[in-house]
């Protein structure tokens, strides 16, 4: 028993000086004494007065830790967990906690890998500790897990496993678990933060590309044309049309422009103000998306029938809304 002891303390011990090191920059740096000299452990376990001191140790040792500490046995069935790891995982809550087997525990805390999806039983680090791996800090297990507190806190975990000196054999496994829930909350923020600034990257040069300096050398027509043009495929759209009010009857919207679409068919569409889809842009000056124009109540039987869904929005000079312009896809979007 004492044999075996002394393994788990010696292992811990260097586990915990490598986090040590890691606490305290790049590798030689010297860390802070948490418990003795380091080679009193050895010299502790050497001499035959040392067994009852040996059977206190590793308890002192371990609980010097800043981080959570957790010992198993070969079915991994956990033997030892130190302070910092009752507290953040809230084990006094429930004693009988640490008694349950392996899958029963992980039934409890359901691990998840950074990505929201459960992780795999062979990516867990107790399996693979007790499977004879060594898990580094240069590749730990991090994963989101529920304490018995009810909380969702992230870790990262390293460990490696514990041999019986005498015949070779794994005899359970030492695991040291760091918790990562602020560092992981940051990244999400910063992951958030670039999609929000590459999405508007994304609008500006979509807007670059509608209104660059060389439309302002074309006529109406021409320019007309070519903004749809780049409308369309900046939206991804099978047709965009430009509705203005009728010169003779203001509450009239006629097609001024198109691109997709026949010029005869343009050219017959009459949109009283209020009525269909752009009549009911004009009409209330907001923008407006129709999954299904089929039964929304379309005016214009060729975009009832030739498009499944439409989007568009007022074209507004000077406070006043002059006409509409919309895109219109084949295939239903939302």
């Amino acid at each position: 028993m004492y044999e075996t002891e002394r393994q788990q303390l010696q292992a811990a011990h260097r586990v915990a000086g490598q986090h040590a090191t890691d606490r305290n920059g790049a590798t030689g740096a010297k860390a802070p004494k948490q418990v003795g000299e380091v080679a009193s452990l050895d010299a502790l376990a050497t001499g035959a007065e040392t067994a009852d001191a040996l059977a206190s140790l590793p308890a002192a040792l371990l609980d010097a830790i800043p981080d959570t500490v957790f010992l198993y046995n070969r079915d991994g069935r956990i033997t030892f967990a130190n302070t910092v790891a009752r507290a953040v995982f809230g084990l006094d809550t429930d004693p009988g906690f640490l008694e349950q087997s392996y899958a029963e525990r992980i039934a409890r805390i359901m691990p998840y890998d950074l990505h929201g999806q459960p992780l795999p039983d062979d990516q867990w680090h107790v399996p693979r500790l007790l499977r004879g791996e060594v898990i580094t800090n240069a590749a730990p297990v991090e994963t989101r897990i529920s304490t018995l507190h009810g909380q969702t806190v992230t870790f990262s975990f390293t460990g490696a496993p514990l041999y019986d000196a005498a015949t070779g054999q794994i005899v359970g496994a030492i695991a040291i678990g760091r918790e990562i829930t602020e560092r992981e909350r940051l990244t999400q923020e910063r992951a958030q933060a670039l999609s929000v600034a590459e999405a508007a990257t994304r609008e500006v040069q979509a807007i670059q590309t509608v209104v660059d300096a060389t439309l302002g050398r074309l006529g109406v027509d021409e320019l007309l044309h070519e903004l749809l043009v780049r409308l369309r495929a900046v939206v991804a759209a099978d047709n965009v049309t430009v509705l203005l009010r009728s010169a003779s009857d203001p509450q009239i919207l006629l097609v001024r422009a198109a691109h997709g679409i026949e010029r005869q068919v343009a050219a017959g569409v009459r949109v009283p103000i209020g009525k269909g889809f752009a009549g009911r842009i004009a009409a209330s000056g907001e923008p407006l998306v129709v999954e299904d124009t089929q039964s929304f109540g379309v005016i214009s039987p060729y975009l009832r029938e030739r498009f499944s869904s439409a989007m568009g929005v007022p074209l507004i000079v000077s406070g006043k809304i002059i006409g509409v312009v919309h895109a219109d896809s084949q295939k239903r979007r939302v």
